[in-house]
């Protein structure tokens, strides 16, 4: 039983700068996200206050389908399909493009 604990913590320890690394990519990924989908949802919530039909439309769509279409699903053709047609973005870009779609339109409705 202590020799399992050992090697848990062994291998800790040499996992440790990557675990730390992850939670500093996470915490600058929640913070990014945080204002772009804050700033997003502004912008998409004033729109879809406009007098004019067309724009209405188009902004309760854009709410409906990216608040009814799973997050996973959204960075998966986001991350797959977008280097079909020729444009390629690191895994950080997507990240924030996805969740920044997903949060706008959460903080808009």
């Amino acid at each position: 039983m202590i020799a399992g604990w050992s090697l848990f913590f062994n291998d800790l320890t040499e996992q440790l700068p990557l675990v730390v690394d992850g939670i500093k990519e996470t915490c600058k990924l929640a913070l990014i996200v945080s204002i772009t989908g804050f700033l997003w949802g502004i912008i998409i919530f004033f729109l879809s206050l406009s007098h004019r039909p067309v724009v209405k439309a188009i902004t309760r769509l854009y709410m409906d389908f990216f608040i009814g279409t799973p997050l996973i699903l959204i960075l998966f053709v986001i991350y797959y399909g977008l280097p079909q047609s020729g444009i390629h973005l690191s895994s950080f870009t997507v990240a924030v493009t996805g969740f920044t779609l997903n949060v706008g339109a959460y903080n808009a409705a």
